[in-house]
C-alpha cells in the first residue's frame, strides 16, 4: 500500500487550533465536491495547513488529489472548523482522560 500523500497548502493569516478540519471543494461533472479533512500541521507550522489524504477506492477526492491535483494548481478551500479542541494554559487545573471502550462477545 503507498504511504499516504501530504497537501499542503500555503495560507495569509488564518488562525486555527489543533483538532479543527479544512473542506476542500472540486468540480467533478459540474458541481463541486466537498470532503473534510483533519489538519496534519500544526499553528506553529504556519504559514502553511496540511492534510494527509489516503488513497480510498472509487474516492471521488483522495483520487483527484492523488492523480489529477498538480503543484501550483489553486483550488478552493473552506476556512479551519470544528470544535474538537483541547486548549492547554498553565491556569488549567483540569485533567482530561480519553478512553475507548470495546465490548466483545461470542456468538
Amino acid at each position: 500500500m503507498p504511504p499516504p500523500f501530504i497537501l499542503s497548502i500555503p495560507i495569509k493569516n488564518i488562525d486555527y487550533k489543533p483538532g479543527q478540519f479544512l473542506t476542500l471543494i472540486i468540480p467533478v461533472e459540474g458541481k463541486e465536491i466537498r470532503r473534510s479533512y483533519s489538519l496534519s500541521s500544526t499553528p506553529h507550522e504556519s504559514p502553511r495547513l496540511s492534510v494527509t489524504v489516503k488513497r480510498v477506492d472509487g474516492g471521488l477526492m483522495s483520487n483527484y488529489l492523488l492523480d489529477t491535483l498538480q503543484v501550483g494548481q489553486e483550488m478552493k478551500v473552506m476556512e479551519p472548523i470544528g470544535n474538537f479542541c483541547l486548549t492547554c494554559a498553565p491556569s488549567n487545573q483540569r485533567h482530561v482522560l480519553l478512553f475507548e471502550l470495546v465490548a466483545v462477545s461470542r456468538l
